[in-house]
Formats: C-alpha cells, sequence, structure tokens
C-alpha cells in the first residue's frame, strides 16, 4: 500500500506487478488460457500465495480507482 500511495502522488505512466500464475489457483475447471480478469482463486493455506492475490487485489482497486 505504500508503493501504490506514492505512485497516486507520482503518478508514473506505468506500474508493473511481478505476480505468478498461481494466483488463480488450481482448479480443472480452469480454461487453458487465463488472462488478468479471471477471478483470483488462490490456494486456501498457503500465506505466499494468499499474499500474492491480496497484492494483485490492491493493484486492482488501485487502479479502478
Amino acid at each position: 500500500m505504500h508503493v501504490l500511495d506514492a505512485c497516486a502522488h507520482a503518478r508514473p505512466r506505468r506500474f508493473v506487478l511481478v505476480s505468478t500464475t498461481l494466483v488463480y489457483g488450481p482448479s480443472p475447471g480452469n480454461p487453458n488460457w487465463l488472462d488478468e480478469r479471471a477471478p483470483l482463486a488462490g490456494l486456501p493455506g498457503s500465506r505466499f500465495i494468499g499474499d500474492k492475490v491480496r497484492a494483485e487485489e490492491q493493484v486492482r482497486r488501485f487502479a479502478e480507482a
């Protein structure tokens, strides 16, 4: 959130969040190709993936606002 707050003040042209496909979660129902609009399911019980999912959600909310 500190980085996003700094971006709100500095207004950079781009912001790149390094992420992982693990945020979409393992599911046999997932399509072969996922894009950024796909729901984030993560992996219940995984703190690492949970942190990545929360970061993705924060950036998405920031971009929408």
